[in-house]
């Protein structure tokens, strides 16, 4: 479908999403995937950066290892 999406728009790239929970941007709620056609330069940002210390960071990964390993 996505491939279909990309060559029928003639896009550059797609960008393929699904938002959980409203902090995310959901605003239907249930399951579903949005299909995002890109082209170069489109000046689309969709993911702002922020700075983390390494320690701020070997602190997540330990959290997120033992959530997923629970």
């Amino acid at each position: 479908m996505a491939c279909g999406v990309k060559h029928a728009t003639k896009a550059d790239g797609l960008n393929l999403g699904m938002n959980d929970c409203a902090a995310a941007g959901q605003i239907i709620y249930h399951a579903h995937s949005h299909i995002i056609p890109r082209f170069k330069n489109d000046g689309l940002k969709h993911w702002p950066s922020q700075t983390i210390s390494e320690e701020e960071l070997s602190i997540l990964q330990k959290e997120i290892t033992a959530e997923l390993t629970n």
